[in-house]
């Protein structure tokens, strides 16, 4: 698809990469999973936009600018972000749309990881220089996040609300354990 190829890659997937990163901000496994869902919702839409005929994408488009969308994305917890919902959400809640694009997400997390030189179509210069581009915009991105975050936090801030639990305290109340205050 020529949307890869424009150099629009970050304006036109921004809003799916914002509703990715999104997943940070709800608590339950149903939220967490809406953000990624929405996140496909708007990939979808760009990918129809970009068909002349606006057909839906199928899979061979779907993935890779998900994929795109990801490494954009690069949401922080990612990793406990998924074991999360794979641990908390019903399996019931994951045969349908949202568990096809669940399984989309672990596949593009799981080639993001595995991916090397002689995997792809594309010359080993070229993937290392894209490498090495992909890791200053991450040093850039981490500088600016710690440069944010970097406030006080106080103790009452660190402890959860007064009747709110913990993953780790719930966790532990589910295996028997432990009980939490």
């Amino acid at each position: 698809i020529s949307i890869f190829a424009s150099g629009e890659e970050q304006t036109v997937w921004e809003p799916a990469v914002e509703a990715l990163r999104r997943i940070n901000t709800h608590r339950c496994p149903a939220g967490k999973l809406d953000s990624i869902v929405q996140c496909s919702k708007i990939i979808t839409r760009v990918l129809s936009a970009a068909h002349r005929d606006g057909a839906p994408p199928g899979a061979d488009d779907f993935l890779p600018a998900l994929i795109l969308v990801l490494k954009q994305a690069n949401p922080s917890r990612l990793h406990s972000n998924l074991a999360f919902i794979q641990y908390y959400r019903h399996s019931s809640k994951l045969v349908s749309e949202a568990g096809y694009i669940f399984t989309n997400l672990l596949s593009a997390v799981q080639f993001l990881e595995t991916v090397s030189e002689t995997s792809l179509t594309i010359s080993v210069e070229d993937f290392h220089r894209g490498i090495a581009e992909s890791r200053e915009q991450a040093a850039r991105r981490l500088k600016a996040q710690h440069e944010h975050a970097e406030q006080p936090v106080t103790s009452s801030a660190a402890e959860p609300a007064s009747g709110r639990k913990s993953v780790h305290e719930i966790r532990r109340l589910r295996l028997g354990r432990g009980v939490a205050t």
